[in-house]
């Protein structure tokens, strides 16, 4: 509900431990994987450089290209771990019918990953059908409770009344002062 949602903190508050680490070991995963290959090729170029050979636009050009597919390499390889997390938000919001779709470039850890945590969820929404089967049960037995009380107060009720009036017209018939004996059949009426 909405006021669940009020107090829960934010998803990355609670997902992502924040350590007091350098801004470079808490950027993204892409940006340290395409960084740290920046630094192997801007390694190997500048040994290439040292050893005598000759950097030139081509080669530039070259070793830009091959970061550019290693960047778009790494962002296919991490799409199915953005999938779990886009996923886990939408349950985070309130989704509870979301799942992990399966993957046909994820790896089989995270293909583990994402069906254990769509095994969690079909456990959840089990858990949460039975909450609501009983709930309705508690409901509909305090129903029944509520009715059959009614039903034996009113039942209760309608013999004692029975009964006053069967002794108030046996007190009438059988009282020997007339004005008593008409009060009688008064207050029986």
């Amino acid at each position: 509900s909405g006021r669940d949602r009020a107090r829960r903190p934010e998803m990355s508050s609670v997902l992502i431990a924040k350590p007091a680490v350098s801004f470079s070991l808490r950027a993204p995963l892409a940006v340290k994987l395409v960084g740290a290959n920046l630094l192997v090729v801007a390694v190997l170029l500048t040994g290439w450089w040292v050893a005598g050979g000759h950097v030139s636009w081509a080669v530039i050009t070259l070793a830009a290209l091959v970061v550019a597919v290693q960047f778009a390499l790494v962002m296919i390889a991490l799409r199915p771990i953005r999938d779990l997390e886009a996923t886990a938000a939408r349950v985070w919001r309130g989704d509870y019918g979301a799942r992990v779709e399966h993957s046909a470039i994820a790896d089989s850890d995270v293909l583990r990953v994402g069906s254990t945590f769509n095994i969690l969820l079909d456990g959840l929404a089990d858990d949460r059908a039975r909450m609501r089967a009983l709930a309705s049960d508690v409901i509909a037995a305090g129903d029944r409770e509520r009715a059959a009380i009614a039903r034996e107060l009113q039942e209760s009720t309608a013999q004692h009344v029975a009964a006053l009036l069967f002794e108030l017209s046996t007190a009438a018939r059988d009282a020997v002062d007339p004005a008593l004996a008409e009060r009688l059949r008064e207050a029986r009426d």
